[in-house]
């Protein structure tokens, strides 16, 4: 429904310009938003995304900026670890992370062996 993706597009929206009043340093960055699109994934009882992992690494990625990502539904073991951060964020319906797209957010999925995973994940690119 396109509703619906206009109604999450203003609340990432909402959720950018706080994540820019925390760190306002972004906002002296090049312009930055949304190009690649959208992504919603789905992950059974015992998938996930094992490995560590960055955002941008190589040629392909390497326009990324930031990294969003809302979980869909509630997981009580299905959340995001953080390497150098040493965070694991809960997989709570609603909640929206972003964080720079580099090797200094490594990240990894929690694998929940007894529920489902949905998120919603994308990108907020450099633009020239």
């Amino acid at each position: 429904d396109m509703f619906l993706l206009q109604d999450y597009f203003y609340y990432l929206n909402q959720c950018i310009l706080e994540y820019e009043f925390i760190y306002p340093q972004v906002k002296e960055l090049a312009h930055y938003g949304t190009v690649e699109g959208l992504n919603i994934q789905k992950y059974e009882p015992g998938d996930g995304f094992y490995e560590w992992h960055q955002e941008r690494n190589g040629q392909s990625t390497m326009t990324r900026c930031f990294v969003h990502m809302t979980y869909l539904n509630d997981v009580k073991d299905g959340g995001t670890d953080f390497w150098f951060q040493k965070l694991t964020s809960p997989a709570k319906k609603g909640l929206t992370l972003i964080w720079p797209a580099d090797w200094t957010h490594l990240h990894k999925g929690q694998i929940s062996q007894t529920d489902t995973k949905y998120i919603l994940t994308g990108w907020l690119n450099y633009r020239a």
